[in-house]
């Protein structure tokens, strides 16, 4: 039996480019497919050892062929949401410099990093918008605690509640 992962006998399996191999974090050799359409930054795997497709994120990648890390920069950058998507029509009558962008172009650079999306959030605190960031932290203008699991409000598309 051939151990190309191209070649099956398994018709039910998906075409598979074997340069685009990644080891997930459980030591499993996976192959890229493609967009779930579940969450940004999610991707399908076809994983061989147990002939599935699963849907896994960045952070279960452990190792990549170079193919794979140029497919799953790709990726990451055609999925991130675009400002609209977070704050609607309002986005056309927001300054460039000003503090939404600036979160969402923070996001978006911790999204390639992580391919996990950052919500942007209101201080519970103070009111204050804080960027995301990837450790919680202080708030920008009060400096109290940013409590994991109570970050504040989900930014809306009309702004700040």
């Amino acid at each position: 039996m051939s151990t190309d992962p191209r070649e099956t006998a398994d018709r039910s399996t998906p075409p598979i480019d074997g340069q685009l191999w990644v080891r997930l974090t459980n030591g499993e050799t996976a192959y890229l497919l493609g967009n779930p359409h579940t969450w940004p930054g999610h991707f399908n795997v076809w994983r061989p050892a147990i002939d599935e497709v699963y849907t896994c994120s960045f952070r279960e990648v452990a190792e990549s062929s170079d193919e794979a890390r140029y497919w799953l920069d790709g990726y990451l950058a055609a999925s991130e949401p675009d400002p609209d998507e977070i704050w609607g029509d309002r986005v056309l009558d927001l300054d460039d410099d000003g503090p939404e962008l600036t979160a969402w172009r923070h996001a978006a650079q911790l999204f390639r990093r992580t391919g996990e999306w950052a919500p942007t959030v209101l201080c519970v605190h103070c009111g204050a918008l804080q960027l995301p960031r990837e450790i919680t932290g202080l708030c920008d203008r009060c400096g109290l605690a940013v409590e994991e699991g109570h970050r504040g409000d989900p930014i809306t598309e009309s702004g700040p509640s």
